[in-house]
Order: structure tokens, then sequence, then C-alpha cells
């Protein structure tokens, strides 16, 4: 009995000792490329050539404007490390969150304030976007757009995710506009 609950503990012990950053994508450079490419993945890439650079993701669905999601869970919280977007097989928006290794050319990553994103693209202060907790900040330069989402709880706000794609996908819901 005694070998069948310490047996019982160990397994429950290394089931709760997953690595932080399990279920994390696997980024290939440290680059978040306004509009264009977060981590090696780029706007118009196929899912396969995703799939080589970041690993399987932990699921995928598509909804109703025929986008079809794929996120990386951390297998403790299920709470996403990041995701890209499909239409006809291409992505179409690549989206991070819970890492700050990747920034911009202008050293803006997720961790810094909403107010040093808007500063360094050039975005003005907010006009009621977003939830009561919660702000968005977008770069549009042509037909690409960069999302700064940042979380209000830490004063200015935080920015908390990240996405770059084409300009006509809802960023924050991966519909289409």
């Amino acid at each position: 009995m005694r070998f069948l609950i310490l047996t019982a503990t160990a397994a429950l012990a290394l089931a709760i000792a997953v690595p932080a950053d399990a279920g994390a994508p696997k980024y290939k450079g440290k680059a978040i490329v306004p509009g264009s490419a977060i981590g090696g993945v780029k706007v118009g890439m196929s899912k396969a050539k995703v799939v080589k650079l970041w690993g399987k993701p932990d699921f995928c669905e598509t909804d109703q404007y025929k986008v079809t999601s794929c996120r990386y869970l951390n297998p403790n919280r299920r709470e996403s490390y990041g995701s890209f977007r499909l239409r006809k097989r291409r992505v179409i928006a690549i989206s991070i969150e819970k890492t700050k290794r990747l920034r911009t050319a202008k050293k803006i990553h997720v961790g810094s304030t909403m107010t040093a994103a808007r500063k360094a693209y050039g975005i003005r202060p907010p006009n009621n976007q977003g939830e009561a907790d919660r702000t968005r900040a977008l770069y549009r330069k042509g037909k690409r757009c960069t999302q700064f989402y940042g979380d209000l709880s830490n004063g200015d706000g935080l920015v908390s995710q990240i996405t770059v794609g084409l300009c006509e996908v809802k960023m924050y819901d991966g519909g289409v506009k």
C-alpha cells in the first residue's frame, strides 16, 4: 500500500512539474517584423512551413469566415503562447503572448508599456478602443498591420499580445472584416 501511495505521489509530482515554457513555439530568431513576421514565421507561409519552424500546434479550428486558427498552449494553465491564422492554407496573421524574448527593431516586446509601443510606431493615444481593462494600438503600413494589445491593470498598460498580418484580419479575434 505504501509503495502504491509513493508511486502515485511521484507520478503526480512529475505531471505537475512541466517546464514553464512547455508548449511554447520553437521560435526561429528573436525578431518581430511589423506587418510581416514573428519568430521566423512570415505572412504568406504555408502551414507545413510554420510547423517545421515552430513545431506542431496544440490545436487548430476553422471559423465561419474559413479562417483557421492554430494555437500553442501552456499545458499547466492552458493559456496561449502564440498562434497563427490561415486562409486558403496561407498565413494571414501571427500572434505571440507570454514571451519577452521576441522584439521589434524598435525594442518593443510583450511586457513593454503601451505608451512605448505607441511612441515607437507613431500611434495616437487610445480613443476608447478596447474593453474596460484592455487597450489596443494598431500600426498600419499599406495592407499590413501590427496590433499591440495591452492590459490596463498596470497603469498605462503593458503589452500582453502582439499580432502582425494582413489588415483585413480582425487582429483580436481572428475574423475577417
